[in-house]
């Protein structure tokens, strides 16, 4: 499978007693159905197609996503159970067979 080259962001900070986690992709996210200005053709889709979040390797999260997502999806969850220390990994796919992962560590 291909690994996407792109610019992501990945936060994980405790705040009242949770960690909050913020994740922003850098993803097209084309619906299939918007026409390309200069060749009249239309684009092609290429969405998330799945995306799972882990504390300490336990998966807490997994979202199964589709071509109605907005471009470069921005994604923030409270996890209570987190501690400062602890590794949040977030991994995505495409339909495409595009995928990528990010790990932060909580402060």
């Amino acid at each position: 499978m291909a690994r996407q080259q792109a610019e992501h962001k990945m936060a994980a900070r405790m705040k009242d007693g949770a960690a909050e986690v913020k994740l922003l992709l850098s993803h097209p996210m084309e619906t299939g159905n918007r026409t390309d200005p200069t060749t009249g053709l239309k684009v092609p889709r290429h969405f998330i197609r799945e995306l799972v979040c882990d504390l300490n390797g336990e998966t807490l999260l997994r979202a199964q996503w589709s071509w109605g997502m907005a471009r470069n999806p921005y994604l923030a969850i409270r996890l209570p159970e987190a501690r400062p220390g602890d590794r949040v990994r977030c991994r995505w796919s495409d339909e495409r067979g595009v995928e990528d992962a990010m790990e932060v560590v909580v402060t």
